[in-house]
């Protein structure tokens, strides 16, 4: 039977949505996770893909997969046209064939997870085919075969959609480009300079503070709390936050080591603060039995916040221009000084790396409390460390403990984590004030 014509929905009423569909298992959040999982497992094998990258294709993701399965959930609505980022319309189903929406929702984050991440190469490809039919098999099984094609069709149609969309955003291809030749770095005392050891003369995506956010008030709304000035005076606040730096990271013990390594990004990719968030909510969302509908809506959280959070991270770094604490402490304290860690070539304020994980706090203690005792055991698989898995008393503490690590690595200044972490508190919320129910 062919798909029919799929027409564009210029609304997203529950009457649009009111099409036949096989009940979908509302306590089974399996295909949200796998997919998840996999597409940030693809992102790390694509050379050029950058944290902020990765969370820009993880928020179309995000947005592709609760389209495609809000429908056969009561209660959820459309998030088309409602936000900045996806002001798009979607084909609509058409209400006269049959559909299930785990079909459509596989087959539509295989063809994206196809088009954002196929620099990862042939293995991974056919990796992500066989997550593609192992969930087709599941829910093909004893299907009328004309709701199998209808879903299929209907899924490659949204795809192609999102996808199209995504290319008008400017940053499809960004990933090719992260040090750009025609970008003239500022000047001036106490701006950024080439941090050791590659001494690399151009930043990292030096106009992601353009890229398009998922919620506009995360840019126009947000503000740092404090921000850290220049000064050469040792009576100055950054003078004594690089001499805090400088001292912590002279005095680590290997207890204190074991800790740094965990969160040593250098050291592991699922170290690095956007997997480590990633793969800690698809851990909890698992070990918790998080419903479907739940998961969908923390993912979409997530996600949108992250990507939000890296695209206001990058407006303040380019906008103060600072130079990284390392280069400060070379330059007024100890010209020989080596960090346990070297900086990535940008800007020193703010931590990115806060901001990353105050998004993850926030939003994960929205799901599953603000006093929620875990253990996160994501790098479980690390044969580096003598204790692979970590406990911890809540999200926050979590998040604090990740974060404030860079004083010891010599990373960045003190005020530069803790405005990362409350700049990653006011996108978490904006993002969490997303309304995702009918009701």
């Amino acid at each position: 039977m062919a798909f029919g014509v799929l027409v564009l929905a210029f609304s997203c009423t529950k009457e649009d949505r009111n099409v036949s569909s096989p009940t979908l298992d509302l306590a089974d959040n399996a295909l949200v996770r796998e997919w998840f999982d996999l597409s940030l497992t693809l992102s790390q094998n694509c050379n050029g893909f950058a944290e902020p990258i990765t969370a820009r294709s993880l928020s179309y993701l995000s947005f592709t997969m609760y389209e495609c399965l809000a429908p056969g959930i009561p209660g959820l609505k459309s998030l088309q046209v409602r936000l900045d980022g996806f002001k798009l319309t979607l084909p609509q189903a058409d209400p006269s064939l049959g559909y299930h929406w785990a079909i459509v929702a596989n087959e539509a984050m295989a063809q994206l997870n196809r088009r954002f991440f196929e620099s990862s190469g042939t293995y991974w490809m056919d990796k992500m085919e066989e997550t593609k039919s192992k969930f087709s098999v599941r829910y093909a099984q004893g299907l009328d075969p004309e709701i199998v094609e209808n879903s299929i069709s209907y899924g490659k149609a949204i795809a192609r959609t999102v996808w199209e969309y995504s290319l008008q955003d400017g940053n499809a291809y960004s990933f090719l480009n992260n040090y750009p030749k025609d970008y003239v770095v500022a000047k001036g005392p106490g701006y950024w300079v080439p941090t050791s050891p590659d001494y690399r003369p151009t930043p990292l995506l030096p106009y992601w503070l353009n890229a398009r956010p998922v919620l506009q008030r995360n840019l126009s709304e947000v503000q740092a709390p404090k921000i850290l000035k220049y000064s050469v005076s040792p009576n100055s606040t950054i003078f004594a936050e690089a001499l805090e730096v400088y001292t912590l990271s002279q005095q680590v013990n290997p207890d204190q080591k074991e800790v740094l390594n965990y969160f040593n990004k250098e050291m592991h990719m699922d170290a690095v603060p956007l997997a480590h968030v990633f793969r800690l909510a698809i851990q909890i969302s698992r070990d918790q039995q998080l419903d479907l509908a739940s998961t969908m809506k923390l993912f979409c959280s997530l996600s949108f916040a992250l990507h939000d959070g890296y695209i206001a991270s990058w407006k303040q770094k380019f906008t103060y221009n600072l130079m990284r604490v390392s280069s400060y402490i070379k330059e007024n304290i100890d010209r020989f000084y080596v960090p346990l860690l070297s900086s990535a070539p940008l800007p020193d304020f703010v931590s990115e790396e806060a901001v990353t994980y105050s998004i993850g706090s926030e939003v994960l203690s929205s799901y599953f409390g603000y006093r929620f005792p875990f253990m996160d055991h994501t790098q479980s698989e690390r044969s580096d460390l003598r204790s692979n898995t970590r406990e911890f008393s809540s999200f926050r503490d979590f998040a604090r403990e990740a974060a404030f690590i860079d004083l010891n690595l010599g990373v960045h200044y003190r005020t530069s984590i803790e405005s990362g972490l409350d700049l990653g508190y006011q996108i978490s919320q904006n993002a969490l004030r997303i309304e995702f129910d009918s009701n």
